[in-house]
């Protein structure tokens, strides 16, 4: 729901998104909102998965910042859910960093600090953030701080609540916090959307901005090389983009071409894109520059391959296994309708990967058993080699999983002594021959660590 919010109209014909409707946009925001609510927790703070979730501080502090949001755009963000999110704040930012320990974290230290930081600049924002907590936070924990976003943080809360000084200088010293490598830090961030944060706050509160186009320049060259992206790391981009865009006035120019047709002039005061589908791109293309600055040009390729993808592992690793009801393990190569096949997901990881994401796409013409509903056929009365699933999966760091229609997704945790093993039933309920989509993992918030599973070619379902 966040990207949604600068999403208006304006910015999606800017960008040449696929554009909705400001009452569909508003809706989808409202729905966020409502979803949000549920997963909040009797003190006020939020869980990742649901309200019985642990405690997650910075998500609590992130939560809270799109609620504020929300409501300055006019949504319904009830008064007690908000309320009772900046208190629990106020407890983050005075409390003495003892509260924080749930989450696996290369730095516990920094992830205190993170999320203490985060809740000053949100508190600040409502003019909630007591100067003598901020003060105490600069002055005994801002080395503590592996990344700059927390430090842009802790700095705009100082400015906000009037210590223009201690602000300044928090955000002189923040620009020049860029770690030369990603670490798990437990606050969801990397070098890109920590970068990508940075330079959207500096710009949105008129801040450090030439420091901030500096930035601007290292999140380009930290995007190079990287093919996947987490989902902060998409937000903070679609920010960092719209913030650099408002700000950008001179008058540039250049000539396009395409293929043997007449070169073409181009002159905007902003960026400027060209859609190209394979003709285009077999005709060839040149951009010659009439501007006496640099300009920065990108191309960008989209497409589907034409063969599934091949297995790999890069720090994951997983696979599938298929088995009959009665334990016995097959290869679903035909499969009659309203057969049940029972599905083994298994796995492994090179290093800790504390937020695993395990996703099953279903082949068409099957459908999943969902264990939720009340009358689905349940896994424990299922034997493989005699042992029940249960004990199969007992050493299994579950975190949450979903049974959605075309898919089954799993959050584990896992790590080079501690596999992860999830089990679900599947049903054929379709007659055809379906693609078999490989299993997948990823880690959710370092995306580049991913694997992807052997499969079948094809499966065909069959009338009984």
């Amino acid at each position: 729901a966040h990207p949604l919010l600068p999403a208006t109209p304006a910015n999606q014909a800017r960008f040449q998104l696929n554009p909705i409707s400001e009452a569909e946009r508003l809706k989808r925001i409202q729905a966020g909102v409502d979803r949000i609510a549920q997963f909040q927790k009797s003190n006020g703070a939020f869980g990742l998965w649901d309200k019985h979730s642990p405690e997650d501080q910075w998500l609590t502090v992130y939560a809270t910042d799109f609620l504020l949001d929300a409501q300055a755009l006019g949504l319904d963000v009830p008064a007690s859910l908000l309320d009772q999110a900046l208190t629990r704040l106020g407890y983050y930012l005075s409390s003495s960093g003892a509260f924080v320990g749930q989450r696996w974290s290369d730095d516990a230290s920094h992830y205190a600090f993170a999320s203490r930081a985060y809740a000053g600049y949100v508190l600040s924002r409502v003019k909630k953030a007591p100067l003598g907590a901020l003060r105490t936070l600069y002055q005994r924990d801002f080395a503590h701080a592996k990344s700059g976003l927390s430090q842009v943080h802790l700095g705009l809360a100082l400015l906000a609540m009037g210590d223009q000084k201690s602000g300044a200088e928090a955000l002189a010293k923040a620009v020049q916090n860029i770690p030369a490598k990603d670490f798990y830090l437990g606050d969801y961030g990397s070098r890109i959307r920590d970068l990508g944060q940075m330079v959207a706050l500096l710009l949105r509160h008129g801040q450090m901005q030439d420091q901030a186009l500096d930035l601007s320049l290292k999140l380009r060259d930290a995007l190079r090389g990287r093919q996947w992206f987490s989902t902060q790391e998409r937000t903070a981009l679609f920010f960092s983009g719209i913030a650099l865009e408002q700000g950008l006035s001179q008058e540039w120019r250049a000539q396009w071409q395409l293929g043997s047709n007449p070169p073409q002039a181009a002159v905007e005061k902003s960026t400027w894109r060209k859609a190209l589908d394979a003709a285009d791109l077999s005709a060839g293309f040149t951009l010659t520059s009439d501007h006496p600055q640099a300009l920065y040009a990108d191309v960008l390729l989209n497409g589907y391959g034409e063969k599934p993808p091949q297995p790999q592992e890069l720090g994951l690793s997983v696979a599938r296994n298929w088995y009959s009801t009665s334990g016995k393990p097959v290869t679903p190569s035909k499969v009659k309708v309203g057969e049940l096949l029972l599905v083994h997901l298994s796995l492994s990881a090179k290093q800790q990967v504390p937020d695993a994401l395990l996703i099953n796409l279903l082949p068409a013409g099957f459908e999943l058993e969902n264990q939720n509903l009340e009358h689905a056929i349940k896994l424990d009365r299922f034997l493989i080699d005699g042992k029940p699933l249960s004990q199969l999966q007992s050493q299994t760091q579950m975190k949450h999983q979903e049974y959605r229609d075309d898919r089954y997704v799993a959050a584990v945790e896992v790590s080079p002594w501690n596999s992860a093993h999830v089990f679900f039933l599947v049903r054929a309920v379709s007659p055809g021959v379906y693609q078999v989509p490989p299993p997948l993992a990823e880690d959710m918030y370092r995306p580049e660590i991913r694997g992807i599973g052997q499969t079948l070619p094809q499966v065909d379902v069959v009338e009984p």
